[in-house]
């Protein structure tokens, strides 16, 4: 089992104080879904919520992408 540093629970305890910030739930959603990025290397991270009152989904995806130089970046889509 791989053990956390203290660097490590300094990085996931700003990415929760990043994440806290956000005002309305739009902004949680992109702001939570960058900090899981920065601290989890991925390909893809995506955030989902459900409205069960009003049969509704939506999600937002954070995708790694190549550039012109061969080089990942991120893309955010939402959906």
């Amino acid at each position: 089992m791989v053990e956390l540093t203290a660097s490590d629970l300094g990085r996931v305890l700003s990415a929760v104080q990043a994440v806290s910030t956000a005002q309305d739930p739009g902004v949680f959603g992109q702001l939570a879904i960058e900090q899981v990025a920065s601290l989890i290397p991925s390909e893809v991270v995506t955030f989902n919520e459900i409205d069960a009152a009003n049969g509704q989904l939506s999600f937002r995806l954070l995708s790694a992408r190549q550039n012109d130089d061969g080089v990942d970046t991120l893309a955010d889509d939402l959906a």
